[in-house]
């Protein structure tokens, strides 16, 4: 249910002809707003355990109703989650999480429910309805009847017909790979929290600055080594199936390309093949230091700071807010910035002042550029350097 289609070309991602680069849906999980999936998961697997028939079990059948319609709002509570994500924005799954999927799968398993007819009832056509559902017709224009309430009859239930077993035995097959599926979405997306942000905040990011290829597998390997006993949850992992394959796709562009076509069974893994392809360009997600949400680093230069504007001030951005902090905290730090910035202030003063050209003081702030790198670098002792600045 949540497989999905993506072609990979170069840095690039495209599923149902959407353009993405590598972790760009990665990073918009990351982003998601904070929700207790771990609460999650449990729900779904009290509902899913309720839910399934029983035989002989008079408690269930007076309730079974009451069940499936909680079980049935609960679905759509975590398909307005999984809706959120970008591939599931659009499409054939978010139609299906839209719709009343249990609903559904009892009405195709199991056909022993309560009606509410008997000998006396008219007979059903197209038009009958009642208070347990309506009729409709089906694909080959057969008149079936679709049930909106869902009592199992006690009779059937202690019933020791092979039939009626066998449809108990198919019916909880099918509820199990129903909610199977939306627990495992919900796993790959707890994984995102638990694993992919911790491996990216505390071991691909933690030097502030891009990793050599050396450097990344030694801290994956560190990674590895400190995740191996935890749960499924919080180790990076695939949690799914790929069949992996080349086409000639016709993308938004309108040109055919030769691109890797892969299905994936889940998102969680494409997710891990997003991930590493990603990885292998330098397109990592990165938690912004000033606003906290997570931007994509494409390679090029590294920043700990992101794009988005500021709330309030649409005309700066985070990265305006860092760079300025950043240059702050070195000249109230660090002794050669200092000395730098209190003589860039005495020079541009006398600028404004009209006792410097402009021709002067761009020249003399090369100087100062240069003369401030050899100071980083120790090539001149600070006392030297604070004298040649004053020039």
């Amino acid at each position: 249910m949540f497989g999905f289609r993506a072609c990979f070309l170069k840095d690039r991602v495209y599923i149902d002809r959407t353009r993405y680069f590598n972790n760009d849906i990665l990073t918009s999980i990351l982003n998601m707003p904070v929700r207790n999936y771990a609460h999650m998961l449990e729900t779904l697997r009290m509902h899913q355990k309720r839910v399934q028939l029983r035989e002989e079990d008079y408690e269930l059948c007076e309730n079974y109703n009451t069940y499936v319609y909680e079980a049935q709002a609960y679905l759509h509570t975590v398909g307005r989650v999984l809706k959120s994500i970008p591939v599931y924005k659009y499409g054939e799954t978010r139609s299906e999480l839209e719709s009343d999927l249990l609903f559904k799968c009892l009405n195709r398993n199991f056909r022993y429910w309560e009606d509410g007819c008997d000998e006396s009832s008219p007979p059903m056509t197209v038009d009958f309805i009642n208070e347990y559902g309506f009729c409709a017709k089906n694909d080959d224009d057969v008149v079936t009847f679709v049930y909106e309430k869902f009592y199992p009859p006690m009779d059937a239930m202690l019933a020791l017909d092979p039939d009626v077993l066998d449809q108990i035995d198919a019916t909880n097959r099918a509820i199990c790979n129903l909610f199977d599926d939306y627990i495992r979405a919900v796993e790959d997306l707890l994984r995102v929290r638990e694993a992919y942000a911790l491996l990216l905040d505390r071991y691909l990011n933690a030097e502030n600055r891009y990793l050599t290829e050396s450097e990344t597998t030694a801290a994956f390997t560190r990674f590895l080594r400190d995740t191996e006993h935890k749960p499924r949850t919080e180790q990076v992992i695939s949690g799914g199936l790929t069949r992996m394959g080349y086409e000639i796709c016709r993308l938004p562009d309108s040109l055919e390309h030769l691109c890797e076509a892969n299905t994936f069974d889940s998102l969680g893994a494409f997710l891990y093949y997003d991930f590493f392809k990603g990885l292998d360009r330098q397109y990592i997600p990165r938690r912004c230091d000033h606003c906290g949400k997570y931007f994509l680093q494409r390679s090029g230069k590294y920043s700990s700071y992101c794009d988005n504007p500021l709330r309030g001030e649409p005309r700066k951005t985070c990265r305006d807010v860092g760079s300025r902090k950043k240059y702050d905290d070195k000249c109230r730090t660090d002794p050669i910035w200092l000395a730098y910035n209190r003589a860039y202030k005495a020079h541009y003063a006398r600028y404004m002042k009209k006792k410097m050209t402009t021709a002067e003081f761009e020249q003399w702030s090369r100087y100062a550029v240069e003369l401030r790198d050899n100071a980083i670098r120790g090539a001149l002792e600070q006392s030297e350097y604070e004298r040649l600045l004053k020039i």
